[in-house]
């Protein structure tokens, strides 16, 4: 008994006579007695047991196996109808999702799989939706939403060399490792004595969790790196350069660096407490001015330090500044530090000087540019405009200049365009300079008169 059949039977059919003035095709008569059906149901108010029983139901599902072939608009139609009374079913929605999919209606497909994804148990069962929304990514030219579910699904299926394949492949396509996707692909192991508590954080580069020091009672941050880059020679070279960098610089603005454990690629590191300058932006707020200036102050000495030593630390942004306890910030993540021309694929597009982006060996002015993006956000609340957006990123230094009280901002105005100047031979000559400006802006805060002229001394206008 065929399916239209099977249907009149139970719900009766279309007029015999008009059936013979108009003799539908069997796609027609096929998709006709299967949206009959779900009309017979949605009527009766029926749950979604039932209509999870319609699509077990053999006769029903050769059915719409062939709607599909013939017609697939029409399949679509008899799927979200049953998706309207069962909304959240894997076998509902996955073969929507592929009906999509096909039809390149890519941007459904994707949301339907996404939602399958969450119902979908651990394994290579999800490892194969998260690949479906991957590949759907990649064809539309989504490259880092691409890396994020290949990754994904990596992690769900971790002996599958076509997907590390396929990441490896992305990682040299997407560009900057410290931008792409948070996510973790595996589960890391803590060498003996340490005690994961929680992630703290999460890129491209690697995952960073808070753990337990046994040994001495005390929370450290464990840095591992990402099992892709472990592939790759000059990443894990890379990375344990970081460890020698940091190791150099025994400051209070520079997190310590404990040891290293080349077999398992993992950094311990001293635990900053006190969240990142990005957590205290992330609500859009920005901060008061003298907190803003004070914070650059610090910075500053930090930097000058750095630089002292022949070190461009070369990421300078909201997330590698930690707080700690005492509210001293903390500059962070050394991972592309003196690498040259390496750490332009590193930095942050929109925090880094523009001899970075054109691939131009950098010196510390490249540090000293970001620090003038980082305070213009810290002022604002809002993320840096990208560097081609020209019009945007002089409006939110408009809006940055708003903050300082109005006899200083034009001075302010000259302090940003030397900061920002796009010839790194403009730009102050160290850190401590602009440390002294900053100093002297918040000296000027009540009595702006009384430092005009020192500020003007600073920024060589007199």
């Amino acid at each position: 008994m065929g399916l239209f059949d099977w249907v009149k039977g139970v719900f009766g059919g279309p007029d015999d006579a008009k059936a013979k003035e108009e003799p539908p095709s069997e796609t027609e008569r096929n998709a006709e007695a299967l949206m009959s059906l779900v009309d017979e149901r949605l009527a009766g108010g029926a749950s979604a047991e039932a209509v999870l029983a319609l699509v077990a139901d053999q006769a029903f599902g050769e059915g719409m196996e062939s709607l599909e072939r013939e017609d697939p608009a029409a399949a679509t139609r008899v799927w979200r109808r049953l998706m309207a009374i069962a909304p959240d079913q894997p076998r509902i929605l996955e073969p929507l999702a592929a009906l999509y999919r096909s039809r390149r209606e890519d941007s459904a497909a994707v949301e339907l799989f996404e939602r399958l994804v969450k119902l979908t148990p651990a394994g290579e069962q999800r490892a194969r939706v998260h690949e479906q929304i991957a590949q759907l990514h990649e064809h539309n030219g989504n490259l880092g939403g691409a890396f994020e579910h290949f990754q994904l699904a990596l992690a769900n299926a971790v002996e599958r060399k076509d997907l590390w394949d396929t990441c490896l492949r992305l990682v040299g396509q997407v560009g900057a490792v410290e931008e792409l996707p948070p996510i973790s692909v595996v589960a890391h192991t803590p060498p003996a004595g340490y005690i994961i508590r929680h992630s703290l954080g999460r890129g491209g580069f690697g995952t960073v969790y808070l753990a337990q020091d046994e040994a001495l009672d005390r929370l450290v941050a464990l840095k591992f790196l990402h099992p892709l880059h472990r592939q790759r020679p000059e990443q894990v070279d890379r990375f344990f350069a970081e460890a020698r960098i940091i190791a150099q610089l025994a400051h209070p603005g520079v997190v310590n660096v404990y040891s290293i454990d080349e077999e398992r690629a993992l950094l311990v590191l001293e635990f900053i407490s006190q969240g990142t300058l990005s957590d205290r932006l992330s609500a859009g707020a920005p901060l008061h001015l003298e907190t803003a200036l004070d914070c650059l102050v610090r910075l500053c000495d930090t930097l000058s330090f750095v630089h002292q030593r022949g070190i461009v630390h070369g990421d300078v942004k909201p997330a590698n500044v930690l707080f700690r306890e005492s509210g001293r910030p903390v500059l962070g993540d050394f991972g592309i530090a003196g690498l040259g021309l390496d750490a332009v694929a590193g930095a942050s597009r929109r925090y880094a000087a523009p001899e970075q982006l054109a691939g131009m060996p950098v010196d510390a002015t490249a540090d000293l540019y970001a620090l003038g993006v980082l305070l213009l956000e810290m002022l604002t609340g809002a993320p840096p405009p990208l560097p081609e957006a020209k019009d945007e990123r002089e409006a939110w230094l408009e809006r940055g200049l708003t903050v300082f009280p109005a006899p200083l901002q034009e001075t302010a105005r000259a302090w940003w365009s030397s900061l920002l100047s796009p010839t790194p031979q403009s730009r102050p000559g160290s850190a401590d300079l602009v440390g002294d400006v900053a100093a002297a802006f918040i000296a000027g805060l009540d009595e702006p008169s009384s430092v005009a002229r020192v500020l003007a001394v600073l920024l060589g206008r007199e």
